[in-house]
């Protein structure tokens, strides 16, 4: 099961590697690099926003991905206050999760994501 990670951060791999040991493959690529939903359908769409990006508002590349997919989307977030958090989920973000991430609740959320979209692919 592949997982594309829209993230400038290594981190992304070990938590991966810790909560899942490599079920899933990552597949990281630049913010700007939104044509690798192109290539194939992933199991769950990752965005690690940086801190500078969230206090800006830059939420165009939820959006964007949005647009093009309905894959779950969860959104790593970092000093965001309420009123970006509930804009995410306005724009369609599945879930969010806060930075520092605790290790337990990431895989719980990334479980039931794929758990979700899993059901909503059989019906």
């Amino acid at each position: 099961m592949e997982i594309l990670a829209f993230t400038e951060n290594d981190d992304i791999d070990l938590y991966f590697q810790e909560a899942f040991y490599n079920k899933h493959r990552v597949v990281k690529c630049a913010c700007a690099d939104i044509d690798k939903l192109k290539d194939k359908a992933y199991a769950l769409v990752l965005i690690d926003f940086k801190s500078e990006q969230v206090r800006s508002g830059d939420f165009k590349l939820l959006f964007d991905i949005r647009c093009k997919t309905d894959t779950p989307i969860l959104v790593i977030l970092e000093n965001s206050n309420i009123r970006d958090r509930l804009h995410i989920l306005k724009m369609k973000a599945n879930d969010y999760i806060e930075r520092p991430i605790m290790l337990d609740d990431f895989k719980e959320k990334i479980e039931l994501l794929l758990r979700q979209n899993h059901f909503a692919n059989l019906i």
